[in-house]
């Protein structure tokens, strides 16, 4: 048994690999979960606004807002993706790095 094969340590004792790994769960969740929300969002909003009209609640705004549309509604899940996909991007970059740094620091201390 040498010795680099004992001091490699398997990428998933890394918590920067689960962290990947859950990020992009939680990016599949909104993927799959993202057509029923653009169907059921516009549908709350025109209640709400139909309410704010109605004089039951009371406008942030001062005004009334335009009517929500399947294409063009208040709330989104786009801050969402934007989120995750750069925690995503960030935390691969971390991960590898990580590892591209230890690796060298072993080839350094075995050429010594």
């Amino acid at each position: 048994m040498n010795n680099e094969s004992a001091v490699r340590q398997s990428p998933t004792d890394s918590p920067w690999f689960w962290l990947n790994i859950f990020l992009v769960g939680a990016l599949a969740a909104l993927v799959l979960t993202a057509p029923k929300y653009n169907w059921r969002q516009p549908q709350i909003e025109r209640q709400f606004q139909a309410r704010e009209r109605s004089g039951h609640a009371v406008s942030a705004h001062g005004g009334y807002s335009p009517l929500s549309t399947t294409n063009n509604s208040m709330l989104t899940l786009r801050p969402f993706f934007v989120f995750f996909t750069g925690a995503l991007v960030l935390l691969t970059i971390v991960f590898w790095g990580q590892r591209i740094w230890k690796m060298q620091a072993r080839r350094s201390v075995d050429e010594v």
